[in-house]
């Protein structure tokens, strides 16, 4: 599998077609005169933050790794040294809704594959070592210049028992090495081994796509069958009289597996809802519900300003319209409230007037409501 390398952001037919899932591209100004919109400093802030996921590590290949998770205190991040740190924050996109556009250039890929946003600084030499992600990842720089490595070799994949919790490869041997200025951008398959190292302090952007994954599947299909299972105790089906040993008799086993075998039939609709569920539910077990949100008038007034929460995550499925995800609970909707739909899962931000709730009756008013009232749209402040 051999490193592309083009010039400015590929058609989205092109790019599905040549690279993705396929091979590793290197797409030079994919976001031309890209100005990085937030700061070293303010991403650090991001990192004091009690509900922030970030981490920092610390070190290099030569000295040994340091890994450590937040949030942090001031002192340990005004403390750190001149060279050979990086510290990663996930979920900006949800954190700073105004980074959004920026995810906006990859809408040509299906929504729910899209993971998150993390942004990581360094200083010189900063890294996290030879690793290799289980996604599909876009990595954007937008400050300051990284060096990656990138191994094509069959074996490049081991771990090294010795990296701990980072995982990092062992036996890496570089095939490619790439020099990314503001506004390039790598992109990787799932599996790639890569290592990034930072040519003087630095900014990265990570978008990543992840897909699902089985186990994540099955239990909340085991889950849906647990629920529906009848509340019985199962007798058991002895035709002697039982020795005074531990084994299970034979009648009794066969009898409790065809029990198993009945209750773990499923037909194509619950397959359906348990997929829907487990892919809209939340990252990391976040939920972009709130506790307190404050009362919605009634009615909204028609020049209010709406923005979506972008942690929510919104999915339904192929001709079941009557249904949406909402964080992978199962909504019943109206029929008539579909265009509704369309533009409350697909928009940003909007005015109360361009929702044309006339249309929709009393139906799209509690809709909407229901989506204030849980913080999967805010109302925002004049």
């Amino acid at each position: 599998m051999g490193l592309a390398e083009i010039s400015g952001m590929p058609e989205p037919e092109r790019f599905l077609r040549d690279y993705w899932q396929q091979q590793p591209v290197l797409i030079r100004q994919a976001f031309a005169d890209f100005r990085c919109p937030i700061s070293m400093d303010e991403v650090a802030g991001l990192a004091l933050e009690e509900s922030v996921e970030s981490r920092l590590v610390r070190g290099s290949d030569k000295v040994g790794w340091d890994l450590a998770h937040g949030p942090f205190d001031e002192a340990t991040l005004t403390g750190l040294p001149e060279r050979d740190w990086t510290l990663l924050v996930q979920d900006v996109d949800k954190l700073l809704p105004e980074l959004a556009p920026v995810l906006d250039r990859f809408t040509f890929l299906p929504r729910w594959r899209l993971d998150d946003l993390m942004i990581s600084i360094a200083a010189d030499g900063g890294s996290v070592g030879a690793h290799r992600d289980r996604y599909d990842v876009f990595l954007l720089q937008a400050e300051g210049r990284r060096r990656w490595l990138i191994d094509s070799q069959p074996n490049s994949d081991l771990e090294d028992e010795t990296g701990g919790p980072l995982r990092l490869l062992r036996d890496f041997r570089t095939s490619d090495d790439l020099l990314l200025e503001p506004g390039d951008m790598l992109y990787l398959p799932p599996g790639i081994p890569h290592h990034g190292i930072a040519d003087g302090n630095c900014q990265t952007w990570s978008i990543g796509f992840r897909g699902p994954k089985p186990a994540d599947l099955l239990a909340e299909l085991f889950q849906c069958l647990v629920e529906r299972c009848p509340d019985q105790v199962l007798g058991d089906h002895l035709q002697q009289p039982a020795p005074g040993t531990v084994d299970l008799d034979p009648a009794s086993l066969t009898a409790l597996r065809n029990t198993l075998r009945a209750t773990m039939q499923a037909d194509d609709a619950l397959l359906d809802h348990c997929i829907a569920a487990a892919l809209g539910a939340p990252r990391g077990g976040r939920d972009s519900a709130l506790d307190d949100v404050a009362a919605i008038p009634d009615p909204l007034p028609p020049n209010a300003q709406l923005e979506r929460n972008p942690a929510t995550r919104f999915l339904r499925l192929p001709e079941v319209r009557d249904l949406l995800y909402v964080n992978g609970e199962a909504w019943t909707v109206d029929p008539a409230c579909r265009a509704l739909i369309e533009t409350l899962t697909v928009q940003r931000r909007l005015q109360v007037s361009d929702l044309h709730l006339e249309r929709h009756g009393e139906a799209g008013r509690k809709l909407l409501t229901r989506l204030l009232e849980g913080g999967h749209w805010w109302i925002l402040d004049d």
